[in-house]
């Protein structure tokens, strides 16, 4: 969903009514997704603790029914999520398409992150070099997404290319990496998604790098919840505490610290679309989640 000073991590969780009262309840974990992130759930812990004494004062949830938990590992994420418990869980796009299937959830909220529900991904090529995408057909393709070349081929692309066959990979855990990997001429084109865009135009590789593609909008990754329904109510004052996040001073700073702007209500029927890409099937271009 989008690097990790107290817990930096693309995408969030859950929501609240302030004042709700709650008795009785099953612990509730808020569970930060991010396989491939950096840092490491104890460098997180107190950023989490600080993220759920705010939602547990906002929702009225005691602090000792709510938790949180981040974690970069996609095993443990996965067998996490299949454990029982009620877990409100803040998922990577990449996460969610893989292992949508594998443990029964709903989806509830979507991030926003430079005012939209959606980013875009882009390809740079070196300065001077082609401007034309079928251009680099056989060529070098780096990136921190080239792990799943199922989301590049039907999220990223749609379909109008096979990265393993339309080009020789080079896949990159750091998009710095993959960045000076292009500006130094050992690879032809970078692949990056919003986030790493708009911070590569603050560095100094990017007067280096011209642009020569972007894609079609694609949603940020959900906010699903998993477990029981008994924590149900719970879980609706939750959600609605984290819309509300942005419209205070100390929520704005939390968003800040997570690299995110806040929480949208969203229409699942949008992800059904990004499932479809990801299948191979093209469906409708529209995949914008946030509720109009």
């Amino acid at each position: 969903m989008i690097l990790m000073t107290r817990a930096l991590i693309v995408f969030v969780i859950g929501g609240f009514f302030a004042g709700f009262p709650v008795c009785d309840a099953e612990e509730i974990e808020l569970f930060f997704v991010h396989p491939g992130g950096p840092g490491s759930t104890e460098e997180a812990a107190s950023f989490m603790s600080e993220l759920c004494t705010y939602l547990s004062e906002k929702s009225g949830i005691p602090a000792e029914q709510l938790r949180g938990r981040y974690d970069n590992d996609e095993k443990r994420c996965l067998e996490r999520l299949k454990q029982p418990g009620v877990r409100m869980a803040v998922v990577s796009l990449g996460f969610y398409l893989r292992h949508r299937q594998e443990f029964t959830h709903q989806i509830l909220l979507t991030p926003k992150v430079f005012g939209h529900s959606t980013e875009r991904f882009y390809l740079l090529s070196r300065k001077g070099a082609a401007q034309e995408l079928d251009a680099y057909t056989g060529k070098i393709l780096s990136s921190s997404f080239l792990d799943d070349t199922q989301f590049v081929d039907g999220v990223v692309f749609r379909g109008r290319f096979r990265v393993d066959q339309d080009f020789r990979i080079d896949f990159q855990k750091r998009s710095l990496r993959a960045i000076k990997a292009v500006t130094r001429g050992k690879s032809d084109l970078v692949l990056l998604n919003q986030l790493q865009f708009n911070t590569l135009e603050k560095l100094r590789y990017y007067k280096d790098l011209q642009l020569i593609w972007e894609s079609e909008p694609v949603p940020h990754g959900p906010v699903i919840r998993v477990g029981s329904e008994k924590s149900l109510p719970q879980m609706e004052s939750l959600r609605a505490a984290l819309i509300d996040m942005g419209n205070e001073d100390r929520g704005r700073k939390l968003l800040e610290t997570m690299q995110l702007e806040g929480f949208l209500t969203c229409d699942p029927e949008a992800y059904e679309t990004v499932v479809g890409h990801y299948l191979g099937n093209p469906g409708p271009k529209d995949s914008d989640p946030q509720k109009k």
